[in-house]
């Protein structure tokens, strides 16, 4: 069935808010495209009309509506939102015509990017992404949200089917863990790195680190843990219990969050309470504001030199280093966590997902009978 003029093209009306305006301004600055200057005066679908001689109370309750719907998304959300409408409207310009406007939101053309995204190689994850944060866009400019159109949706799920590849990561398990623990003895000269790096790997699997809440990535948004994020408690006579707090979500600006991380009272060699604690009994962070992960001077362990040591601990244990990488401590957590009979809601709330994605990182073996 041919898409029609009506399924095309949807409302021109702008958003129906100041605050709106204002937060869609911003994932759209630095594009070529001024498609949506006149459509931000028009009279919303709901009725509402412009505020012409608003009194200084309006003003002031519009800034602070800005500012809480800008807090929605975070820095580095906003700025993949922004990557991936610049690459919509400069596909829009090169090959259709030089003249084409990203809003109001057109199904014809937006089937066509899907189909020039597939043409070019990229990946159906990366891909669906950048229709989702169009998405976003379409709904903060208050026009119809047509990544959710039937054609949209099927057009992905062709592309999904045909580009389909599967996630070579392996878990780190428990015994593998073991194995790059071990590891340090020969696979590191200094003391402080050996006990740097136990701490790390032991850390990154019982509380379910990302790489970027462990180290600097070199990005603008850091969110690496901080020495005031963790704090080892317990009574005498009790086992130490290791709390961490953490102050934001990836892609997201809150709520903190809390985990807890029990001591391994059973193998204290491997336990993760034990091992921070003898880090930060070396490291000794002057300031509670350094990062957690730090050199005697203070500058934050960085991914690539994280990296670089747990290949070399992979080596040393007669792995395949091309099969591990840093986020294989997540998936080795989110699978042992499942074989062990724990249920799907707390597995994600262990690991601070918030969607389902954390079921892709579940590798449990099938069991054919």
């Amino acid at each position: 069935m041919p898409i029609t003029d009506t399924q095309q093209q949807v409302s021109e009306a702008g958003p129906a808010t100041p605050a709106a305006e204002a937060c869609l301004s911003t994932i759209t600055a630095g594009t070529s495209s001024t498609d949506h200057g006149p459509v931000f005066r028009a009279v919303s679908t709901h009725g509402q009309r412009d505020h012409t001689h608003s009194s200084s109370s309006i003003d002031s309750l519009n800034q602070t509506a800005g500012l809480l719907l800008s807090s929605a998304l975070s820095k580095s959300s906003t700025e993949s939102y922004r990557h991936a409408y610049q690459m919509y409207v400069r596909f829009l310009q090169r090959h259709l015509d030089s003249q084409s406007k990203a809003l109001p939101p057109n199904v014809q053309h937006l089937t066509l990017f899907i189909a020039h995204c597939y043409q070019t190689g990229l990946a159906a994850a990366t891909v669906t992404t950048y229709v989702s944060a169009l998405g976003y866009i379409f709904r903060m400019g208050n026009f119809e949200d047509i990544t959710q159109h039937f054609i949209i949706k099927k057009t992905l799920q062709g592309f999904q089917k045909l580009k389909f590849t599967k996630d070579s990561r392996l878990p780190i398990t428990p015994v593998v863990l073991l194995k790059l623990v071990d590891s340090l003895t020969d696979s590191v000269s200094s003391h402080f790195l050996r006990v740097t790096f136990k701490a790390m790997f032991l850390l990154a699997f019982h509380a379910f680190l990302r790489v970027g809440e462990m180290t600097s990535t070199g990005l603008n948004n850091q969110h690496f843990l901080l020495r005031k994020h963790v704090v080892v408690t317990g009574s005498a006579g009790a086992s130490p219990t290791l709390e961490i707090n953490f102050p934001h979500f990836k892609h997201t600006t809150g709520p903190s969050s809390t985990h807890a991380v029990s001591a391994n009272v059973n193998n204290p060699k491997y336990c993760p309470v034990l091992a921070l604690e003898e880090y930060l009994s070396i490291r000794k962070h002057e300031l509670t504001d350094q990062p957690l992960f730090s050199f005697m001077d203070g500058s934050p362990i960085s991914r690539s030199f994280f990296t670089q040591q747990l290949k070399a601990s992979l080596k040393w244990a007669g792995l395949h280093e091309q099969n591990y990488k840093s986020h294989s401590f997540r998936i080795g957590a989110a699978t042992t966590a499942a074989t062990q009979g724990i249920s799907e809601g707390q597995i994600q709330l262990m690991g601070r997902w918030k969607s389902g994605a954390f079921k892709k990182y579940i590798r449990v073996p099938m069991i054919h009978l």
